[in-house]
């Protein structure tokens, strides 16, 4: 059996707060007529990039894992002063 994400599904959390709001998702599937194989890093700087008219006048901090720390993905989140939090479970390539 083999598994794969389809879609990047945002939230916005708070400290103390059962709820959490949806927000609207980042498909992964090849886009604007690409034919390599999109990945989680693409469909998140897509997010990223349509994410500042949700969030006008708003902070936004972003919370990744390991996968989402490469240079690239940091600097997506600076370009629309976002801060970014990364999270570890531990060295990269211990089992979880």
């Amino acid at each position: 059996m083999t598994y794969s994400h389809k879609a990047l599904l945002p939230v916005i959390v708070a400290p103390g707060q059962a709820a959490v709001v949806s927000l609207p998702p980042a498909f992964i599937t090849p886009q604007d007529g690409h034919s390599k194989q999109d990945c989680e890093q693409a469909a998140a700087k897509r997010w990223i990039g349509s994410a500042p008219a949700i969030f006008e006048q708003q902070a936004v901090t972003l919370l990744g894992d390991d996968l989402f720390s490469r240079q690239p993905m940091c600097e997506a989140a600076l370009a629309e002063s976002f801060n970014y939090i990364r999270m570890s479970a531990g060295v990269a390539s211990d089992p979880l």
